[in-house]
This record gives structure tokens, sequence and C-alpha cells, in this order.
């Protein structure tokens, strides 16, 4: 599937033609089709992004995986297996409709859970996992109903 990649922002991609590969467009700048799976972000990436975000601090250390133009990916040049390919591409879309807050495991493995707007970290997961009704709700008084 071909698509045309304009932006108003970016007039010089106006005649520019990406190849958008199962649906995996870049996260970061939506322009051009992900060919680096961060294993560690667990992100879509084209590479000029890939490496703007991981040339410093922590996120050096993270582990990429390579999507070719069929969609195969690769780890340290090895195919990898297409079960645990699929649950990696489902783990990444996943991460984009999940809404603001993705977990994370820090150093000591501990997990906690990160907003992508806000910014803001919090250690106990701010979903409730039976409801998926961010537990800020789920706490809220219920609003009175009775007229005056």
């Amino acid at each position: 599937m071909f698509v045309h990649a304009y932006d108003a922002a970016r007039p010089d991609l106006r005649n520019h033609l990406k190849r958008v590969i199962n649906g995996l467009v870049c996260l970061e700048c939506e322009h051009f089709n992900a060919s680096v799976l961060c294993e560690d972000c667990v992100d879509l990436f084209c590479t000029e992004c890939f490496i703007k975000l991981h040339r410093k601090g922590k996120r050096r250390q993270h582990v990429h995986l390579t999507i070719d133009n069929t969609g195969q990916i690769f780890r340290g040049g090895f195919l990898v297996p297409p079960e645990e390919a699929q649950v990696l591409t489902d783990r990444a879309r996943s991460t984009i409709e999940s809404g603001p807050w993705v977990p994370f495991r820090d150093d000591q493995l501990n997990v906690f859970w990160y907003h992508l707007i806000d910014k803001s970290t919090v250690t106990q997961s701010p979903v409730d996992p039976v409801t998926g009704v961010p537990a800020s709700v789920a706490l809220e008084e219920p609003v009175s109903s009775s007229m005056s």
C-alpha cells in the first residue's frame, strides 16, 4: 500500500510516497514506515527517529529490532520467529492504542507507569485491570442526582 506523505509542516514531502507495511508507521514523525522496533520502549520508529531518540542516556542501551521491507523482524541479524514477531508487533500497536499510560520496569525490575502527555510516573497502575477504568475516576465520589 502506498500513501501520499504530505504534511503542511514538511512541504518537502509533498511528492514523496511512503510504503506502509502492515500499518507500521513511525510513532515519532508519522511520515515514514517503521524500520525499527525498540524492544525496551515497545515503540515503532523510522531509522532517523530511532537514532535521534536513542543516542543519549539510558536509551543507548535499548535493544533495537530491524523491520525489513516485507515486515519481517530481525534481532542482531537473525530472523525473529513469526510467533514472537507477532507478539512484539501487537505489543507495539497496543502501546499506541492503550492511551497515555505505559508500563515500564526500572533497573530493579519494579513496574512503574509513565504518562506520555504530562510526563508523570506512578508506582500503582492508574487503570483498573478488570474494568479498564482509570483509578482516579473509580475513586471519585458518585455524584448525587437529587433535584432541589
